[in-house]
């Protein structure tokens, strides 16, 4: 079981980094402060994939509240890559319209 944890744990690790870079690009772009607070909880669930690696490695004692945060860790990291698989199907990429254009002189 500590041996599945450990993978477990490095697969949800790696799998918050790319909505973590979507979450970044979208702060650089736009500078809307939720998207940054995203970024760090987005970070502290990497974090805390990482210090479980390090607990089941050396303890090698699975309890079963890491056992039920890894399984809604991994629920929460799913329903971001579904919501925005939704969102790019559902909804066009333009968040505001096109500026309009200067009047001739």
């Amino acid at each position: 079981m500590t041996v599945f944890l450990i993978a477990l744990s490095v697969a949800l690790a790696a799998a918050w980094v790319p909505i973590l870079l979507k979450f970044i690009r979208s702060w650089r772009a736009r500078r809307n402060p939720v998207s940054l607070a995203i970024c760090g909880a987005i970070l502290l669930s990497i974090y805390s994939n990482i210090l479980a690696i390090a607990v089941f490695a050396f303890d090698g004692n699975a309890t079963t509240a890491a056992i039920a945060t890894h399984v809604f860790n991994g629920m929460v990291c799913v329903n971001f890559y579904f919501a925005f698989l939704w969102a790019s199907r559902k909804f066009s990429d333009d968040r505001r319209p096109p500026a309009p254009s200067p009047p001739n002189s």
